[in-house]
């Protein structure tokens, strides 16, 4: 949990290009998501009654994080962007999973 309180104080929203890009990998994260849940459990009666909380859980984290550090300090043109991108889905990718999870688990009950 402090960790993604981290990455949130360091994402920064002044410049709202890397936000963008991060909202729009995030949309194409979810849809290859549930792409792939939906081609993964077409004939299993066992994964078509947990389609929807395998398509949520989606977030990303730690390693992403330490990759896209890597990048920025090895001296890469605009690494602070890649960065700054990467934060930004990690940060979004975890709300739409919390959201996600919150739905389908109301949905069941």
């Amino acid at each position: 949990m402090l960790a993604f309180f981290l990455a949130g104080l360091i994402l920064s929203i002044s410049n709202y290009i890397p936000f963008l890009y991060g909202l729009i990998l995030t949309g194409l994260l979810l849809i290859g998501r549930y792409s792939a849940v939906a081609l993964s459990s077409i004939k299993s009666p066992v994964l078509g009654d947990e389609k929807p909380i395998m398509a949520v859980m989606m977030p990303r984290g730690l390693a992403a994080a330490v990759m896209a550090q890597i990048v920025s300090t090895s001296g890469v043109e605009n690494g602070m962007l890649y960065y700054d991108i990467t934060i930004a889905v990690i940060i979004m990718s975890v709300i739409l999973t919390s959201i996600g999870f919150y739905l389908v688990a109301r949905k069941r009950s």
